[in-house]
């Protein structure tokens, strides 16, 4: 059995340090989490849970496990934004009917993205893709991320948004890849429509109302999102899908 003493001695300084004085002190990001319930009609089909973290210059972290009963899917995401709430990193694993289906990791530099993954059908996949703008935004696919697009239209004055973005998959449930798709001009387009209270099990919000429109199949979300933080409260679908906040905790404003 190795000593404890032996066992100090092989560690590098850096991690003793770690430990210790002034590197010790609490971390300063703020928290909150929770719960989405999903619903078809009135069914539920599915569920979301997630937590945030956000540091002190902006800087947050997504991180979400969405399940869709009815196709059998489970997708983990971790998702980091900055302050002007572009993507910066990502990764998303998916399971289908209990079956590793994918997995990738997402690196959004001003220039370009690089992507490095594997899913059963492709395989590898390996991608430096150049930019000559930063990538907007980018659609992982939790709700919660979806919501995330208010931050984009409150800093775009509450103009609508129609400029190209990237997705991990155009399926509309997410279920392929994942990968990289680049949704062209006007397939998305976001618009503020008001502010209303909405309540839900986990309580009432003031939100803020936007619709996102998937202009090529004439299909119009509507999605609440509350406070400075843009959590999704609820979202509805013309094809009659639901979405509501049914737990929140922690320190979300």
């Amino acid at each position: 059995m190795i000593s404890r003493r032996l066992l100090l001695q092989s560690l590098p300084a850096t991690v003793l340090a770690a430990g210790s004085g002034p590197a010790s002190a609490a971390l300063k990001q703020r928290s909150y989490r929770g719960a989405m319930r999903y619903s078809l009609g009135s069914r539920d089909n599915g569920r979301e849970s997630f937590l945030v973290t956000v540091q002190p210059d902006g800087l947050r972290t997504l991180r979400a496990q969405c399940e869709l009963d009815d196709d059998q899917l489970l997708r983990d995401v971790t998702l980091t934004v900055d302050a002007d709430w572009r993507p910066v990193t990502a990764f998303i694993q998916l399971t289908i009917a209990g079956k590793f289906a994918g997995a990738t990791w997402y690196r959004f530099a001003p220039d370009e993205i690089v992507v490095e993954g594997y899913n059963a059908v492709a395989g590898g996949i390996s991608q430096r893709v150049p930019l000559t703008r930063p990538a907007d935004a980018f659609g992982a696919h939790p709700i919660h991320g979806d919501a995330w697009n208010l931050a984009r239209l409150r800093l775009a004055g509450g103009r609508p948004i129609n400029a190209p973005r990237y997705t991990s998959s155009s399926m509309s449930n997410g279920a392929s890849g994942p990968g990289l798709v680049l949704l062209p001009e006007n397939y998305l387009v976001y618009a503020l429509a008001g502010r209303d209270t909405v309540t839900t099990p986990s309580g009432s919000y003031a939100a803020d109302h936007f619709t996102m429109t998937v202009t090529a199949k004439k299909k119009v979300n509507q999605i609440w999102a509350y406070g400075a933080d843009c959590i999704p409260v609820r979202m509805t679908t013309s094809d009659g899908r639901n979405y509501e906040l049914v737990q929140l905790s922690g320190d979300p404003r």
